[in-house]
């Protein structure tokens, strides 16, 4: 009898609130990248990255560039399961004579409010 208590404590100790001490981890923004890399003057580009949550909660995410004036981001904004590749465009402005370099900030949150590192890419347009 004295085994079975020991078996059926350790087996509620391993089993049952393992995860209880555990505090929850923030979502991480993974493989960013632009295809393609080279941007001419009124073309667009595809701005993808990776969400992940330890936890599997919601991400709501967002994108800015540093400035409107050579071109926009769309959509800026979202939400996706963990694990979802985010697919947004980048629209490089029809203006302009020289060549630009505007900074892309992508931002995700969990629906927990824990925040992941904001991730930084520099985009750079061409007259081409």
């Amino acid at each position: 009898m004295r085994i079975f208590l020991s078996i059926l404590l350790l087996i509620f100790l391993l089993g049952c609130g393992r995860n209880s001490d555990v505090a929850p981890s923030a979502p991480r923004i993974v493989n960013l990248r632009v295809e393609p890399q080279v941007i001419c003057v009124g073309t667009t580009a595809n701005i993808l990255f990776t969400l992940t949550d330890p936890n599997d909660d919601e991400i709501v995410w967002g994108a800015a560039l540093s400035t409107g004036e050579h071109g926009g981001v769309s959509p800026a904004l979202g939400n996706v399961p963990s694990g979802s590749t985010v697919t947004t465009r980048f629209d490089a402005a029809t203006s302009g004579r020289h060549n630009h370099q505007v900074k892309l900030k992508i931002v995700a949150t969990d629906i927990g409010g824990l925040q992941a590192q904001p991730v930084e890419i520099d985009l750079f347009v061409f007259n081409c």
